[in-house]
């Protein structure tokens, strides 16, 4: 008996792999906490960017450690 081994009748997942995947969609509860965090983010950086400038502009070791005590306070 002869076959062609990658005949989509006798493996089928074979060329499902091609075929478009959509990304799950998201839930409301979901994109909300994301919205969240992200601007939590955005809030950090905007404050860690505006010490730098308010200390020379320039990000040294100390200024580094020091973002890192002050932001390590206000994580919670």
């Amino acid at each position: 008996m002869t076959y062609i081994a990658h005949d989509a009748r006798l493996v089928p997942e074979a060329f499902e792999s091609n075929r478009s995947q959509k990304a799950p969609k998201q839930g409301f509860w979901n994109k909300l906490m994301k919205s969240f965090v992200e601007a939590r983010q955005r809030a950090a950086e905007r404050e860690i960017a505006r010490y730098i400038a308010l200390n020379g502009g320039a990000l040294t070791d100390s200024l580094e450690r020091e973002i890192s005590r002050r932001f390590e306070m206000q994580r919670f």
